[in-house]
């Protein structure tokens, strides 16, 4: 399990990703949803007091995992959808002072087939 299935049980159609950071970082995911395209980021972590989907996992026994509808119910506190534009802004500002960003902007910037 984790946050690609997460937005798939939601209804979302993941059409690529990309991960930022090691430990704690972001995920840039295109997706389609709603019969809306765009953009979400997620953020992640290590543990689960800096990433929701551990702290999330957390809540269930170790045996019995989350349903369908609730690993649903999670993923969709993920799709506000955004266009690439407002992405690439915000990832041009954050440029100056986040490693990451440049590779963000590389793979925004790609034409999908």
């Amino acid at each position: 399990m984790g946050y690609l299935t997460a937005l798939e049980k939601a209804g979302a159609k993941v059409i690529r990703y990309i991960y930022t950071g090691d430990y704690q970082g972001n995920i840039v995911v295109e997706v389609e949803y709603q019969g809306e395209s765009g953009y979400t980021v997620i953020n992640y972590g290590s543990c689960s007091h800096c990433d929701s989907l551990s702290a999330f996992e957390e809540e269930f026994d170790w045996d019995i995992g989350p349903t369908d509808d609730e690993l649903a119910e999670f993923g969709r506190r993920y799709l506000d959808i955004r266009t690439k534009e407002s992405l690439i802004e915000e990832y041009t500002e954050q440029a100056e002072w986040d490693i990451d960003a440049e590779d963000v902007l590389q793979w925004l910037n790609q034409v999908t087939p």
